[in-house]
């Protein structure tokens, strides 16, 4: 998908099943503010090349700060004050949100984003992004809210990427304290057999060695493979949303609804498409994960079949053929589905 208007467009063709326990959580919550004064944008206009040329010196010094500092924890010192380099506010960041990439007269054409008390233009770096344009729901703000969620960007060499982006400082009055709530706190305990390839998001393996021992895969051993925080479900609140075309309203059904239903038993295996990354990398440089071999398990699943939940809802694919796909979300959903 090329931009967020095509994912909108390619959503309105399908059929949308959303698990739900109340409301989803919301981050998107600060408005983006589309006004700065003419006398600012006078004297910094030149600063939209950000990123190119006009400050390659200070993305010099920002690495060269990293350098120096090395010595320190790489989370704490990612962000810090850099001295030489000039000051924005949260407004002038929250004016480069990406909106308007393709008007390169506009600020909009910018993607800027801030971290702790430092400023980054990444707007070069937007194609290079492995999870494509979702890092335009953070444009324009403080990533600090979507790097607690996506803690897999908690790494050394992302703080070393981002810091070759630094173009200046965030003013003091808009620095922003991270929220003391840690979102992995109710995460479940692990066993402790599993190789953690990534411990927020919770992303784990058993042991390759043990791994055949049965043919189910114990709950215990079965691999995880996490992008966000553990959703928190009490069963009685827990809601099933099915949507989209050949309904004319959302349909909500509670887990009662689905256990009494006719169920269904499978047994089948599930696998990571990054099973043996680490084989993989004795070849060649390969994006993600470290995996082993163990990313794949086994189990029995028992529930009402989703072609029979519709049918018994009135819907069938004689009746919409024109539905190619079912669009199923998990509480755990991504940050893509909230913006929409």
């Amino acid at each position: 998908t090329k931009n967020i208007g095509d994912c909108k467009q390619w959503y309105q063709r399908r059929v949308r099943v959303t698990c739900a326990c109340n409301t989803l959580p919301r981050l998107l919550g600060t408005a983006k503010c589309a006004s700065l004064s003419s006398n600012w944008y006078q004297q910094h206009k030149n600063h939209e090349n950000v990123g190119q040329n006009s400050f390659g010196k200070y993305a010099l010094l920002a690495a060269a700060g990293a350098v120096i500092v090395s010595s320190e924890d790489p989370e704490q010192q990612a962000g810090q004050y850099v001295e030489g380099l000039p000051t924005f506010t949260a407004k002038d960041v929250m004016l480069r949100d990406g909106s308007d990439l393709d008007n390169k007269e506009s600020p909009a054409s910018r993607v800027w984003i801030s971290y702790k008390e430092g400023v980054y233009d990444v707007t070069e770096f937007v194609a290079q992004h492995p999870g494509g344009e979702k890092i335009l729901i953070g444009a324009g703000g403080p990533i600090e809210p979507f790097w607690a969620l996506y803690a897999v960007h908690k790494k050394t060499y992302v703080y070393d990427l981002l810091a070759q982006y630094r173009i200046g400082n965030l003013a003091k009055a808009d620095i922003v304290v991270e929220d003391s709530d840690d979102p992995y706190a109710n995460d479940p305990t692990r066993h402790p057999v599993f190789n953690i390839n990534n411990p927020r998001p919770f992303n784990a393996e058993p042991p390759l060695n043990i791994l055949a021992d049965n043919f189910i895969t114990p709950n215990d051993l079965f691999y995880v493979r996490n992008h966000h925080p553990v959703p928190d479900i009490d069963p009685d609140d827990y809601e099933l949303q099915i949507e989209g075309v050949g309904f004319e309203e959302p349909v909500v059904l509670t887990l009662s609804d689905l256990q009494g239903m006719k169920q269904s038993t499978v047994t089948a295996a599930i696998q990571c498409a990054g099973n043996r990354r680490a084989d993989m990398l004795q070849h060649k440089p390969v994006r993600g994960m470290n995996w082993g071999g163990a990313a794949i398990s086994n189990a029995t699943w028992t529930g009402p079949r989703l072609s029979e939940v519709l049918q018994h809802l009135g819907w069938s694919e004689d009746k919409y053929p024109e539905v190619k796909h079912v669009w199923a979300d998990g509480k755990s959903c991504d940050l893509l589905y909230l913006a929409m």
